[in-house]
């Protein structure tokens, strides 16, 4: 619990982002196609749990909406793209050990409690609400592996984050 609340402590002054409705869903296949994210938000820096935004590599991710869906991007560059690690292939195993992206959604505002996705160069998919990942819920991730990135995208049903998902003000943490 102290390393949660430490981490925790760090995200009190990250940007907010304000998400974008689609009038067309993009096809979640792995593959960036041509104008289906072009008017999605971009998050231009990425921070780990210490709040330091200190990457090594290039990362992209776009993010929008429709009214029943969440849907992200990324584009994750890699200058030794053979040497990804993806070993991890079932679903929630410990695919953060491996090349992947994480996503921790505050839908309660709060800071405290948090939705993990978690998906792995290898398309492996993790979710667990907090530290507990026994939590299981529906949603859909497909990779794909170029010669100089891979590419994540993501769809999550917004009825996973329950009836409340949205706080009064309409704003979500990460």
């Amino acid at each position: 619990m102290a390393r949660e609340n430490e981490a925790l402590k760090h995200l009190a002054n990250l940007p907010t982002l304000n998400v974008p409705m689609l009038s067309k869903e993009p096809v979640i296949d792995g593959k960036v196609d041509a104008g289906e994210w072009d008017n999605a938000a971009v998050i231009p820096n990425f921070y780990d749990v210490n709040g330091r935004c200190d990457v090594t590599q290039s990362t992209t991710c776009r993010v929008a909406r429709t009214d029943d869906d969440l849907f992200l991007q990324f584009e994750c560059f890699e200058n030794n793209i053979d040497k990804l690690a993806k070993d991890v292939k079932i679903r929630d195993g410990q695919t953060w050990e491996n090349d992947s992206v994480e996503i921790f959604l505050n839908t309660a505002g709060n800071r405290k409690e948090y939705f993990q996705f978690t998906v792995g160069c290898s398309g492996a998919q993790y979710d667990g609400i907090g530290w507990d990942g026994t939590w299981d819920s529906y949603w859909e991730a497909k990779t794909s592996i170029g010669t100089k990135s891979w590419i994540a995208e993501i769809k999550i049903p917004l009825e996973v984050f329950g009836k409340d998902a949205f706080n009064a003000s309409g704003t979500w943490t990460a």
